[in-house]
């Protein structure tokens, strides 16, 4: 462990690096994903060092199917 802040965010997508971000965002819009699949997400943050934190947990999701997901834009309008 080390006292140096976090400059920057790796996005990764099942286990591919998807992005790099910069340290202020908070936020990653994830695009082309397909219906009724599931993908694995990580990020890792990194100081300026390129030092990773790499043990933190993922996120396992299953995107809808394209019936749910105009469903669920046709009740938000």
């Amino acid at each position: 462990m080390d006292d140096c802040r976090v400059d920057f965010y790796q996005v990764f997508q099942n286990g591919i690096l998807l992005a790099t971000v910069t340290g202020t965002d908070n936020t990653f819009l994830v695009t082309g994903l397909t219906s009724s699949t599931q993908y694995t997400f990580k990020v890792e943050a990194c100081d300026r060092a390129g030092n990773c934190s790499q043990d933190g947990p993922s996120l396992i999701v299953i995107t809808l199917t394209s019936q749910q997901a105009s469903s669920a834009l046709s009740k938000s309008e």
